[in-house]
């Protein structure tokens, strides 16, 4: 053993919940699931909680304040992606706000779209809609492109 520790990437999921729909972000020039529909989310910086992280990607990418109280943790996702980055990220239920979402990086996303969870467009990341499924069957814990 070499000392070294293995680290593992974190990051949160927002599925935002209105009206019986949930928001859903296409993603452009990000170089991961471009085309695909996916979810407010992002990565936790160094020294940051997941609520932190949850509220300062509601911020950033669709202009909304958001309360650690009003986040409610419903899946647990341990991942690996095409590039064979590991990852264990959380996913946070959202149904309440301040301010309108919009689209805050039109650099990264191309379109914000508000649909019902059982008509998901063809084009969401398959790892969105593998986590969508889970939650809706009750999972609070899965594992995806293992």
């Amino acid at each position: 053993m070499n000392g070294n520790r293995f680290m593992v990437r974190s990051g949160v999921h927002l599925i935002f919940r209105k009206n019986g729909k949930i928001l859903l972000l296409k993603r452009r020039d990000t170089g991961y699931d471009d085309d695909r529909f996916g979810l407010v989310a992002g990565h936790l910086d160094e020294g940051e909680t997941l609520t932190q992280t949850a509220i300062r990607e509601a911020n950033e990418e669709v202009g909304v304040s958001i309360k650690s109280e009003d986040l409610r943790a419903v899946h647990f996702l341990n991942s690996i992606d095409d590039k064979n980055n590991e990852y264990v990220s959380v996913f946070f239920v959202i149904d309440r706000w301040i301010d309108e979402p919009k689209n805050m990086e039109p650099e990264k996303c191309s379109e914000m779209i508000w649909v019902e969870e059982n008509k998901l467009p063809e084009n969401i990341s398959p790892l969105v809609k593998h986590v969508i499924n889970k939650i809706k069957d009750g999972d609070i814990y899965s594992e995806f492109g293992w």
